[in-house]
């Protein structure tokens, strides 16, 4: 007999450092035991592999072959693979706390046929404090935040609405390898096209070619609002008198002696079995837990938590399986803006006289033998920046053009919220 599957569900973590979207691998989605679990009792098979976790689904025709509950939930567990992620990320950097990310496909977040797991960018609010590269949404437009100055709202001057051409320009007829999910600008930097699909190194496409691209009308990405306190995703109780069904690896608190307790065989509902039982609990040897109210909360170093859920509460174009129970081979996406910041460069042999973008969109203003950008510049991995500079050296006149641009590092200034990164020059 012949066994097919079909892709239940994709999450593709996206970021704008990036300007080959193959190239991140910065965070790692790993199913719970519970839903590794809800995998196998559901013929779901999957990986993950760079920023795609894939899962494909055993089907008879386009229906799942075993029955999918509407109570099912499936959680994974967000870690950081890169310890310098949130040095070149937009995200929230004064003031975390114990906070954590949280995303769902309750989100109901569509924007340009892209499924968020985020939230919406939100709108303004004067009673925030906002970092700089805080994202806002305005009408049709998203900003971001350029200086402390942001109790006014667009077009106040603390922002700045996100350019088109923040991304790389694309030549057609001069490219490398273009993977799926790499962005562009157009020549003239008002247009962004997404590819969606592999274009190899030197092959002519035009970006009116819908077989290969199509236009960005908007990106979401992660905001403050997708942060949850890290008690929201706590274990529960055991409750030995009424509880849910009980899978092995699942780590309980038990109240009664204040320990936590882990099951060693699968324990039905309601079946009641102490955690004296040898031949179903052991004593869990996880110690980085700490009780707040009747939640359990893991120490361990957790990025976010993703949700997916099969029930009715989920909105309509996020569902996994269509109003006929068909597999809908749904596409969720998680995106992360590149951080900026004010870019400073160092003159170490006070030679440099002048420090120019060529492509008059920053300007540098120079103290001493520094030059500090006026307006923040974003991270890139490989940058798209070309700045210039003019050095005397004594014995004669030189010019440099695309020197070097900055890299992860960043130094935090916490009193405007804000992020620099120096940039020492060997003239």
């Amino acid at each position: 007999m012949k066994t097919s599957y079909r892709i239940l569900f994709t999450i593709l973590i996206q970021h704008d450092f990036y300007t080959q979207a193959e190239s991140f691998d910065d965070i790692e989605i790993i199913p719970t035991l519970k839903s590794r679990s809800a995998f196998e009792g559901n013929r779901i098979l999957y990986r993950f592999v760079k920023n795609r976790f894939t899962a494909m689904i055993e089907v008879d025709g386009d229906e799942p072959f075993v029955n999918i509950n509407s109570d099912t939930k499936l959680r994974f567990i967000l870690k950081l693979k890169n310890p310098s992620f949130s040095n070149f990320s937009g995200i929230k950097l004064f003031g975390l706390n114990d906070r954590i990310y949280y995303f769902s496909n309750r989100s109901d977040n569509e924007t340009g046929n892209v499924l968020y797991l985020s939230k919406s960018i939100p709108g303004h609010d004067p009673g925030d404090e906002y970092e700089v590269g805080s994202l806002i949404q305005s009408g049709q437009d998203v900003f971001e935040a350029i200086s402390d100055n942001t109790t006014l709202p667009p077009p106040g001057i603390g922002w700045r609405k996100l350019l088109k051409n923040r991304f790389p320009a694309f030549d057609q007829n001069n490219h490398s390898d273009i993977h799926k999910g790499n962005i562009v600008s157009d020549n003239s930097g008002t247009k962004n096209f997404e590819a969606i699909k592999f274009i190899p190194r030197g092959q002519a496409v035009s970006l009116n070619d819908l077989s290969y691209w199509k236009e960005v009308t908007g990106l979401q990405y992660v905001t403050p609002e997708d942060l949850i306190e890290r008690k929201f995703i706590s274990v529960s109780k055991y409750d030995i008198m009424d509880h849910n069904e009980i899978f092995p690896g699942d780590v309980l608190f038990n109240p009664g002696d204040s320990k936590l307790y882990e099951a060693l065989k699968y324990i039905e509902k309601g079946n009641q079995v102490h955690v004296s039982n040898a031949g179903y609990w052991k004593e869990s040897d996880v110690t980085k837990f700490v009780i707040s109210e009747d939640k359990i909360n893991s120490g361990e170093n957790i990025f976010g938590i993703i949700d997916l859920f099969f029930d009715g509460s989920v909105p309509v174009n996020h569902r996994m399986l269509d109003g006929s129970g068909n597999v809908k081979e749904t596409e969720y996406a998680i995106r992360f803006k590149n951080r900026i910041s004010t870019w400073k460069y160092i003159s170490q042999k006070n030679s440099v006289t002048s420090l120019t973008d060529t492509s008059g969109v920053y300007n540098f203003i120079k103290n001493s033998n520094e030059f500090t950008s006026d307006t923040p510049v974003p991270l890139l991995l490989k940058p798209i920046q070309k700045f210039k500079l003019d050095a005397d050296t004594g014995s004669q006149t030189i010019s440099v053009e695309n020197i070097k641009c900055a890299s992860a590092d960043i130094k935090p200034i916490k009193a405007t919220k804000s992020f620099v990164s120096e940039i020492y020059l060997n003239y």
